[in-house]
């Protein structure tokens, strides 16, 4: 993924999302990532700057870190989110369509 398609701002609130889930992974989120914690974690350790990385291990990651955090059933409440990401409900929406589509080619 070009991850320069990202503003310096998006990059935090990827990363965010990411650390959100480090520090709140429980029993089913390998089922609903697709990948182990360990995994995440080595996203989170390198990410924006990916280079030696799976690519569908990074795509898993961060998408999924996104899309649980929005819509999962484990969701927090949209009052949290500017604690969590920095932003609203809707830019982090927005955000979500944004990498969605920038890792949909891996």
């Amino acid at each position: 993924m070009n991850n320069a398609s990202l503003t310096p701002s998006e990059q935090e609130q990827v990363r965010a999302a990411l650390a959100y889930w480090r520090d709140h992974w429980d029993f089913e989120c390998s089922t609903l990532f697709g990948i182990e914690l360990e995994e995440l974690i080595a996203v989170l350790s390198k990410w924006p700057k990916t280079g030696t990385l799976n690519k569908e291990t990074e795509a898993l990651a961060v998408i999924g870190s996104l899309r649980e955090l929005l819509y999962g059933a484990s969701t927090p409440r949209c009052e949290l989110l500017p604690s969590i990401l920095g932003v609203e409900y809707d830019a982090a929406t927005a955000l979500c369509t944004k990498v969605h589509g920038l890792y949909r080619a891996v």
